[in-house]
């Protein structure tokens, strides 16, 4: 039987997206209670996109990162990445944490090819992937550190060193650069940005910070108060510009935000999604 226009429309638009979220819930059953985390979100990050995901604390956030690892099941709803199944065995997939991950018995250069090593990669690759990414991050120098006689920003440089040293393509990021000083976070915001531009791998950021969801994201997916559910889904075409932190359009859309997160606009259930301009998503 031939397909509709509209299922070939949708096949289309799959192979376009990494990320793919449909009605996902997730319920947390505990021993005496039973917390909703997520209530039918839905949204898609395109393949070599870049998404920031902001909301209020405890709306799910880390939640969704978490199932987009295949850590979580997605139940009901559907989450897919690369239009397979999220899945903890994915190699391509790679979660750096908030408090960074590291092993703090091993050096900076055991942490950066502790995943090489796992996967049993050639001696002869670790040790060029190993060097390669250090270097890029500026952290040569400190391989035979240990994690404690670095500072923050050289910790969390460490962490992304280790995701890409094993080439993935999709980065689930949670809030990475929230314990840094405003300094330093600039700094690694624009060795990320410079990151993406390189090598266009998938990134899905979780961020409290207007300002860092305005840098990093083309697309800005904002959650509601717990249940999380998604009521806007906006678009950053400036996201990438030089200079563009001192760009109007930045600060605009910095206000946009700060305004829809300070309205309460997503309070009662069943809202439609909605884009700054009052337009159904």
């Amino acid at each position: 039987m031939a397909r509709g226009r509209g299922d070939q429309e949708e096949s289309r638009q799959l192979s376009r997206d990494m990320v793919a979220l449909r009605g996902l819930s997730v319920v947390y059953h505990q021993k005496n209670a039973t917390v909703e985390a997520l209530r039918e979100v839905t949204f898609s990050v395109g393949r070599g996109q870049t998404a920031a995901l902001i909301g209020p604390s405890g709306c799910g956030k880390t939640t969704l990162l978490y199932v987009l690892a295949g850590l979580i099941p997605a139940t009901p709803g559907e989450a897919l990445v690369n239009n397979g199944p999220a899945s903890a065995i994915r190699r391509q997939t790679a979660l750096i944490l908030q408090d960074y991950g590291l092993l703090p018995w091993k050096t900076v250069w055991q942490n950066t090819i502790l995943g090489l090593e796992i996967r049993r990669m050639p001696k002869e690759q670790i040790a060029e992937r190993g060097e390669r990414i250090l270097r890029e991050l500026g952290l040569w120098e400190y391989r035979q550190h240990f994690p404690a006689q670095l500072s923050g920003g050289q910790r969390q440089r460490v962490g992304i060193a280790r995701s890409l040293a094993l080439y993935p393509d999709l980065l689930l990021m949670d809030e990475p650069f929230s314990s840094l000083d405003a300094l330093t976070r600039e700094n690694l915001q624009d060795t990320l940005l410079g990151i993406w531009q390189r090598d266009r791998v998938t990134i899905l950021l979780v961020t409290h910070s207007i300002e860092e969801a305005v840098f990093l994201g083309q697309k800005i997916v904002v959650l509601s108060p717990r249940p999380g559910r998604v009521v806007a889904v906006l678009e950053n075409p400036g996201m990438g510009q030089i200079g563009f932190r001192k760009d109007p359009a930045f600060h605009q859309l910095s206000n946009e935000l700060r305004g829809l997160l300070g309205q309460g606009a997503w309070t009662g259930p069943g809202l439609p999604q909605t884009d700054l301009k009052g337009k159904e998503v």
